[in-house]
């Protein structure tokens, strides 16, 4: 790891044991107008905007149920990705709502969701929100024991940019550390020869001086977060820092720029506080 300064439908795939649900909501031309604009002076922008949040399947600290709450957050933010885990759909506990495709709707993204286990009647695992269809889609379960983890790997083709970005997010073991060294481990493995730009996000149940992290070895990049406090949990105040974006430049191709990095100081919507990462991409010739 190189630490670097500041229309719904559901499918199995045969070699996956997680369910695949994509949905398409809103207005995506004009989401898409703010940063990815056609610019008769120029070329189009290369700036990616990317969020990771355990959003505890939409339950505040305050006890609260409220996917409206957390849609502003996404919102405010203008990310154009969103790495989410902790993730219901069609649950009992939260009223047998799928919730990507609700967040979608509310945010004016599209949403895929991967599941990681079965629960209450529904699925519970990561989703990913994207400004841009998915032109592929994968789940990858996690080996290991405990609860059943995977990372929702989706490839999107981003205006302007050279190459495709593939977005992954993933919900490491947080009741043995050997298994979170694991999962780390199946991760960089999986990627290692991945062709396009891998931006990595979500929770990782692990600080940054701990086993799991160092499984991201160069060329991988974990950019420093801005501020004194990069805590991520407890959200009133935050002492540990466990929620991350990584990336991965695609081969033979120029890194990222890392623009912006840093904690959103949201304190009730989840019991975690998102991470916002603002890149310049490499631009197409």
């Amino acid at each position: 790891m190189v630490l670097a300064g500041a229309a719904e439908g559901g499918v199995y795939d045969g070699g996956m044991t997680g369910l695949i649900r994509i949905g398409v909501f809103g207005c995506l031309l004009a989401q898409a107008a703010g940063v990815w604009a056609d610019d008769a002076a120029g070329p189009k922008s290369s700036t990616l905007r990317v969020m990771a949040w355990n959003i505890h399947h939409g339950e505040g600290v305050d006890g609260k149920l409220d996917l409206e709450r957390i849609a502003g957050v996404i919102k405010k933010s203008a990310a154009d990705v969103v790495l989410l885990q902790e993730v219901d759909d069609r649950t009992q506990r939260t009223g047998r709502v799928a919730q990507a495709e609700e967040l979608a709707r509310l945010t004016g993204l599209q949403a895929t969701f991967g599941k990681a286990m079965d629960f209450q009647g529904g699925g519970y695992g990561n989703a990913v929100l994207t400004r841009w269809a998915p032109a592929d889609v994968r789940v990858l379960p996690l080996p290991g024991g405990g609860e059943p983890r995977c990372a929702l790997a989706v490839t999107v083709e981003v205006p302007g940019s050279a190459g495709k970005t593939t977005l992954v997010s993933t919900h490491l073991d947080v009741s043995s550390a050997a298994s979170r060294t694991t999962h780390a481990k199946e991760l960089a493995t999986e990627f290692a020869g991945h062709p396009h730009l891998v931006i990595l996000g979500g929770d990782f149940n692990a600080t940054p001086d701990e086993p799991p992290l160092a499984s991201f070895a160069d060329p991988w990049v974990l950019p420093r977060k801005e501020g004194a406090n990069t805590g991520t949990i407890p959200v009133d105040m935050p002492t540990r820092e466990i929620d991350f974006i990584f990336f991965k430049p695609a081969p033979d191709q120029k890194p990222p720029t890392v623009v912006r990095h840093k904690v959103i100081e949201e304190t009730v919507a989840s019991d975690h506080r998102p991470v916002f990462m603002e890149l310049q991409v490499p631009a197409s010739p």
